[in-house]
């Protein structure tokens, strides 16, 4: 992508180029919203490398709301899935907004845990806003977009889902929220990546307590360990970081 806009810059094509992406993105139901428009989420701009332009399909409004971005692993016990998609429905209900990955497992189950909550809920793409990623979340994709979320990407229209891309996009789903909620995840992972890109603007990291046998709880305990803030339910959010929403 660097080597793309080099190469416009170079031979004085680049308004011309961002004219046509508009157009590509237009044509697949997407708004461009860049770095200097009102409509950029604030919470995003305070990261180190905030991305340039945003593709959004929904609802533009969603992504300066208040939210939490929901993560873990794509291959939760079955505790987890149900812990992410409790959470995620009564964080929603509450009114926060549901920010995760798409991806298989706790991020899919964030996305319909908001869904039934009857909330809302942004997926940040490692994709073309174009390419949903995995393919059987098509459906839930839409879903998303109906009920008043969005699909968010920082790539390309038709960015097919390069290994890359995926950790680079995770700095996005961190950055665009108060805090990160972590579920379940190995103690080396593109969850704890997230974790700690976090903290560099002094996100909130709250994370969902596991069986020490289960090495996808090694993540959250780790986390709770070094000073992440325990959640058992959502309470336990709203007690520990206030700001995101009144409660009595």
């Amino acid at each position: 992508m660097l080597a793309v806009s080099a190469q416009a810059i170079a031979t004085g094509k680049s308004l011309e180029l961002a004219q046509e992406e508009r157009g590509r993105a237009a044509g697949v139901g997407a708004h461009v919203v860049t770095l200097d428009d009102a409509a950029y989420p604030g919470q995003l701009k305070q990261i180190y490398d905030p991305p340039p332009i945003l593709y959004v399909r929904g609802s533009v409004e969603a992504l300066s709301k208040p939210g939490i971005a929901m993560v873990g692993t794509r291959h939760p016990a079955p505790c987890g899935t149900g812990m992410a998609e409790r959470l995620a429905t009564d964080l929603a209900a509450h009114g926060l907004v549901i920010f995760s990955g798409m991806a298989r497992g706790v991020d899919t189950a964030s996305h319909r845990g908001a869904l039934a909550g009857k909330g809302c809920t942004v997926a940040v793409l490692g994709t073309g806003i174009d390419v949903p990623y995995p393919k059987e979340n098509t459906r839930l994709s839409e879903q998303i977009v109906a009920s008043g979320g969005a699909l968010i990407s920082e790539f390309p229209v038709s960015t097919f889902p390069a290994p890359q891309n995926f950790p680079i996009r995770n700095r996005s789903i961190s950055g665009i929220a108060i805090g990160v909620l972590v579920v379940e995840a190995a103690e080396y992972s593109g969850t704890r990546i997230t974790a700690r890109c976090a903290l560099k603007p002094s996100r909130d990291v709250f994370a969902g307590p596991g069986n020490v046998t289960n090495k996808n709880s090694w993540g959250p305990n780790t986390l709770i360990k070094q000073g992440a803030k325990l959640v058992r339910t959502w309470e336990d959010v709203g007690r520990n970081c206030p700001r995101m929403f009144d409660l009595p």
